[in-house]
């Protein structure tokens, strides 16, 4: 699911579709403003993750990567996990728990 969703070319299910030419796109809350957009994962089940790996988007747009963080949480919501803020522009981030 998502905080949001920029028209339905881009759905959050795009996340997990393995396909290298598909995106997942939030809706613009203000101007550039994205700090309260996010996407949530749900694997159904405590699941024992070993690294999540988000791929930026290369047709534009790259620098809105800058600030996002992988937040992981068990099935009753605790956080286990608070990955590092992205500060620079880069085509992978892997965030290793």
């Amino acid at each position: 699911t998502a905080g949001s969703q920029y028209g339905e070319t881009w759905p959050a299910s795009n996340l997990i579709d393995a396909a290298a030419d598909t995106i997942a796109h939030t809706a613009i809350v203000s101007g550039t403003d994205y700090t309260n957009d996010w996407f949530k994962i749900d694997l159904g089940s405590d699941k024992r993750i070993a690294s999540v790996v988000v791929t930026n988007r290369v047709d534009c747009c790259q620098n809105r990567a800058v600030g996002i963080r992988v937040r992981i949480t068990n099935g009753a919501g605790a956080t286990v996990y608070t990955g590092p803020t992205v500060a620079a522009v880069q085509a992978v981030y892997k965030f290793t728990i």
